[in-house]
C-alpha cells in the first residue's frame, strides 16, 4: 500500500467512526514520512475528538511546520488552544488561518464566535459578516450574527439576521428563540408569543423558553399562564435563580 492509499483508508475509517483503525494507519504514515502534515493534523482531530486537546498540540503544530499555507490547519490549532482556554493564542491562529486565506469560513466564523464570546461585539460583527459572504447559507452564522447585533443594541438588524438563519434552519429552536426575545425587546408582543409558542413545540422542555414566556404573559397581564411556564422552568431546573425569582414576583 502506497503511503497515498494509506491516506485515503485512514481518512475513510475516521469519517465512518472507525478511530482505532484510522489512528494505526495515520501513525504508519508518520512512521514511514515523519513529517507528513496531513497525517499529523488528523491525529490531532483525533486527539480533539476524546476531549485530548494537549496531546492534540504538537501534531498540529508539526502540520503548519510542514505546510504553513494550509489554512484548516491553523484553526485546528486555534481550536485546541480554545479548548484549553489560551484565547490570546487561539485568536492569533484563527487570524493567521484568514490570513492565509481571507475567504476561509472556517477560520472567520470561528474568529467570530471567540470575539462574540469575548465581548468584542463590533469585531465579532465583521468577522461573521465576511464569513457570511463566503457561505451565505450557514445557518448558524446569522444566528451568531443576530446575537452581537441584538448586543449592540440593533434590534432590526437583529431580527433580520434571526429570520434569515430560521429561513435557512426553521426548525432551529434556539434561533427562533433569539427572534423571540427580539420582538419582546421591541414590543411586539403578540408576535413574540407566537414565536414562543412555536420554540415550545419545537423543544417543549426548553427552561429558557418556559422562563421569557412566562416574562411575556406577565407583561401581557396573564399571571396564571405566566405562572404555569415558570412553575414549568423550575420543574426543568430546580436550581434555577431565575425561576425561583419569578415564581416569587408573579
Amino acid at each position: 500500500m502506497t503511503v497515498d492509499e494509506a491516506l485515503k483508508q485512514a481518512i475513510t475509517h475516521h469519517r465512518d467512526g472507525r478511530m482505532a483503525e484510522a489512528e494505526r494507519l495515520y501513525r504508519a504514515i508518520l512512521a514511514a514520512i515523519p513529517g507528513h502534515p496531513d497525517a499529523n493534523h488528523n491525529l490531532g482531530l483525533l486527539a480533539l475528538h476524546f476531549g485530548k486537546a494537549e496531546a492534540a498540540l504538537p501534531h498540529f503544530q508539526a502540520a503548519i511546520a510542514t505546510r504553513p499555507d494550509i489554512p484548516m490547519f491553523h484553526v485546528s490549532l486555534g481550536n485546541a488552544l480554545e479548548g484549553l482556554r489560551r484565547t490570546n493564542e487561539a485568536e492569533a491562529s484563527y487570524r493567521r488561518a484568514i490570513q492565509v486565506d481571507s475567504t476561509h469560513f472556517e477560520g472567520l466564523y470561528n474568529l467570530g464566535v471567540m470575539l462574540k464570546d469575548r465581548g468584542r461585539l463590533a469585531e465579532a460583527e465583521a468577522s461573521f459578516r465576511q464569513a457570511i459572504a463566503v457561505r451565505p447559507e450557514f445557518a448558524a452564522a446569522h444566528n451568531n450574527l443576530g446575537i452581537v447585533l441584538n448586543g449592540l443594541k440593533r434590534l432590526d438588524d437583529a431580527a433580520r439576521s434571526f429570520r434569515r438563519g430560521l429561513e435557512l434552519d426553521p426548525g432551529d429552536p434556539k434561533t427562533r428563540m433569539n427572534l423571540a426575545n427580539v420582538l419582546m425587546g421591541q414590543g411586539a408582543l403578540d408576535e413574540a408569543a407566537a414565536e414562543f409558542e412555536r420554540v415550545l413545540a419545537i423543544a417543549p422542555d426548553m427552561t429558557e423558553a418556559h422562563s421569557n414566556m412566562g416574562q411575556l404573559l406577565r407583561n401581557l397581564g396573564q399571571p396564571d399562564a405566566a405562572m404555569a411556564h415558570y412553575r414549568r422552568a423550575q420543574e426543568l431546573n430546580p436550581g434555577s435563580l431565575p425561576a425561583h425569582r419569578n415564581l416569587l414576583l408573579t
